[in-house]
């Protein structure tokens, strides 16, 4: 399983433009063993792993609020009634850069609080 999730994120990483992509790799439970194959892209390619992965419960949480935080924001300064999906958004207003982020979970759900799996719902259901 662990084989077929790295091909998947290597191909989502040669179809989507670098400066365009965010790549969150969550592996709580394993503390990093389960990624050991991505840790020379990351150190070729710091900006798109936001320069860390994230192993450490609270490092974790910290990044799911952060990701909840930032839909919100899009979808209360960004979006608001005036468009549908934040396609649309990107489509016709000229200022806006869509950047895309992946978020990657080794083992889910193991090492994950009932805190961290309510924001992941609420970022099912809104982003």
């Amino acid at each position: 399983m662990k084989k077929f999730i790295d091909y998947i994120v290597y191909s989502y990483i040669s179809q989507v433009m670098v400066g365009k992509l965010q790549l969150t790799i969550i592996d709580s439970e394993n503390h990093g063993n389960s990624i050991e194959s991505f840790y020379d892209v990351k150190n070729k390619l710091p900006d798109i792993f936001g320069g860390q992965f994230y192993t450490e419960s609270d490092s974790v949480s910290d990044k799911l609020r952060a990701l909840n935080n930032k839909v919100e924001n899009i979808l209360q300064n960004k979006l608001g009634t005036k468009y549908n999906s934040i396609f649309d958004c990107a489509e016709q207003d000229a200022d806006y850069e869509m950047n895309v982020e992946l978020v990657v979970l080794y083992d889910f759900p193991y090492g994950l609080s009932d805190s961290d799996m309510s924001i992941l719902k609420n970022l099912l259901q809104v982003g």
